[in-house]
């Protein structure tokens, strides 16, 4: 029956998105167009992954071994007006030269095979450091399959795809996943690669989503996620200030070792896991400085005497604007004096 396909392609042979648009990309309705022009959706009868990956092959996808599908009777608008033109696909092989297949049908578009040509991709949250965590708050890391790993770029980007992915990674307050851009997140962010772009999920599941690996991005384009919401200490209330190298305070200075103080009374230094330049806008502007934009930071663990006698009260501070608010925060920590942050709250 070959020679009766006129091709295999996401839509004008192949598969189509939602809105019923011929794409490359891979994930979609899966269409079949005969050489006679019939055109319209497959059947799941019989329908399985060896399938997928000799239509995903026919279509040119280089990583179609790792071909999935699913059925879905409501995937594009106006599915159910389009004929039902394939039933009873069955590959032996993953070429589709070994596939065949009946005109005739069966089925309801219930049944409608909608397929996924994706490379197999893990997704990881790093801290400043690079280091993976358990953490809901970080740089995205997409890894391939193949190895390849690297950062996730915005164009495109979503509350939806957000959700998707950290439910993807596992978490259980996905639903509450907020997103930002930040090229400077991470050290030595810059010399990673970027290996997604134009990321668009149809719904929560990653399933639904598609992507390309190649870009036209910069790392300022990078994604940073929030997998949960945004307060881990939403009822502790927290003061800040800034002690000079002899271990004074005044509420004038500019530049200094970084303390919080707890409505409690405890007190201590910040460290520097995932601490970011946006924290440190939020932080200054928190003290009530008019140039909070212009903050810097660094870390120091020998910025005053007697540092490494304070406790370490906070750490994984992550704020997701330049308002506090937007903060969220550990008491606990795993840090060194060495990890201490130290601020300035203006220009040099």
């Amino acid at each position: 029956c070959i020679a009766d396909v006129g091709s295999c392609v996401l839509s004008s042979g192949i598969n189509a998105e939602y809105g019923g648009r011929t794409h490359s990309l891979n994930y979609g309705l899966l269409i079949a167009t005969y050489r006679d022009g019939e055109s319209g959706t497959v059947c799941d009868d019989g329908f399985t992954t060896t399938n997928a990956i000799a239509i995903c092959q026919e279509m040119g996808f280089e990583d179609s071994e790792y071909a999935s599908w699913e059925s879905d009777g409501s995937f594009m608008e106006e599915q159910s007006s389009l004929p039902i033109v394939m039933d009873d696909l069955s590959c032996s092989g993953y070429d589709f030269a070994s596939c065949s297949f009946s005109r005739e049908h069966n089925c309801g578009h219930s049944e409608d095979v909608v397929i996924n040509c994706n490379p197999e991709v893990t997704f990881s949250l790093v801290d400043w450091e690079g280091r993976t965590h358990s953490l809901n708050y970080g740089l995205l890391i997409a890894t391939y399959r193949d190895g390849e790993s690297g950062t996730v770029c915005d164009d495109g980007f979503t509350t939806t795809n957000a959700i998707a992915i950290c439910q993807e990674m596992g978490f259980e307050d996905s639903e509450y996943a907020s997103w930002e851009s930040d090229g400077t997140f991470m050290k030595e962010q810059s010399s990673l690669p970027i290996v997604m772009d134009n990321l668009s999920c149809g719904g929560y599941d990653f399933s639904s989503c598609t992507f390309s690996k190649d870009h036209n991005c910069g790392h300022s384009e990078d994604v940073v996620l929030r997998c949960g919401p945004a307060e881990l200490e939403p009822d502790l209330q927290v003061q800040f200030s800034l002690f000079d190298r002899d271990g004074n305070l005044n509420s004038t200075n500019t530049y200094g070792l970084l303390i919080a103080t707890y409505e409690y009374g405890e007190s201590g230094t910040v460290c520097d896991d995932g601490f970011t330049k946006t924290n440190a806008m939020a932080i200054c502007q928190e003290m009530g400085f008019e140039d909070f934009k212009d903050a810097s930071w660094e870390s120091d663990g020998s910025f005053m005497e007697e540092q490494s006698s304070l406790p370490i009260v906070m750490d994984n501070l992550s704020c997701g604007g330049y308002n506090f608010s937007s903060c969220s925060f550990s008491t606990e920590h795993n840090c060194g004096h060495s990890e201490d942050v130290v601020l300035r709250c203006g220009s040099m």
